[in-house]
């Protein structure tokens, strides 16, 4: 401190890597708001660990950020404001919150359409109850265990276009409040393994439909329209297939049912 001033006081416009820069540094916890970070890239893992910080750095310029892996992963302390963060640029938030135990701050408004994994995004961060449903997830392909464990979670996440997921394993796994009905139909070929274990809505699968799924809008309907398409093809195949089938056994004589046998001549016929 002697050399370079107090921490709060660095000079950090011309850094573009902070990660690990907190890495498991449990007693840290330094206000650092003032920090220039127009300029910084990537933030993996800046505050992985650092149990004890709980600092305001909402104000932090992080528009040129692509990477936030694993940023607060079990920086148990934090709890602080940063739902007016510009994180348009992120394509990485996986682990983000995970083991964020206090973080319970809205971040609804976060535009995150560049980004393709939330895997662990809010594994056991079991405060956490805010309002994701204006998320824009179309690029998201890994989902797996993204609030498992967030006991405390439970919004309608309905609205959600997840088309391009692949990865649902346990998304929800051990959410033990999340009771939604979120009518997606998501595609069989999605891996879904206890995706809803130890829910609320367990049983329903939470509204939730694995199979074959049709056209943008993946929910319910998709289904059904399946249903219909198979059963009119069971018609208009097994139907022509079973008049034919009477036609010709009709011919033959054994197609009715009530198909008379034919009487013996009465006497008065007789010659």
């Amino acid at each position: 401190e002697a050399m370079h001033g107090h921490i709060s006081t660095w000079e950090t416009a011309q850094v573009t890597d902070m990660s690990y820069l907190f890495f498991r540094d449990s007693t840290f916890d330094e206000d650092i708001s003032a920090w220039d970070t127009s300029g910084v890239t990537t933030m993996d893992e800046m505050f992985e660990g650092a149990q004890s910080f709980n600092r305001p750095i909402g104000g932090w310029r992080v528009d040129r950020v692509t990477r936030m892996y694993h940023m607060f992963g079990a920086a148990k302390a934090f709890n602080q404001p940063i739902g007016n963060w510009s994180v348009g640029a992120v394509t990485q938030l996986e682990n983000m919150f995970r083991a964020a135990s206090a973080f319970n701050n809205p971040i609804g408004d976060w535009w995150v359409d560049k980004v393709n994994d939330m895997s662990r995004m809010f594994e056991d961060a079991s405060a956490f109850n805010q309002p994701l449903s204006s998320w824009r997830v179309e690029s998201v392909t890994d989902m797996k265990e993204m609030f498992q464990g967030a006991k405390a979670f439970n919004q309608d996440l309905g609205a959600w276009r997840i088309d391009t997921v692949t990865n649902m394993r346990e998304m929800f796994q051990r959410a033990k409040a999340f009771d939604q009905d979120l009518g997606w139909c998501v595609d069989y070929r999605v891996h879904m393994d206890d995706a809803f274990d130890s829910t609320a809505c367990e049983w329903t699968s939470c509204g939730v439909t694995h199979g074959i799924c049709w056209g943008r809008d993946k929910n319910r309907s998709g289904v059904s329209l399946v249903v219909v398409i198979v059963i009119c093809l069971i018609l208009a195949i097994c139907v022509p297939l079973a008049v034919s089938f009477c036609f010709l056994a009709g011919t033959f004589g054994s197609c009715s049912k009530h198909k008379k046998t034919p009487s013996s001549p009465s006497s008065s016929d007789k010659v």
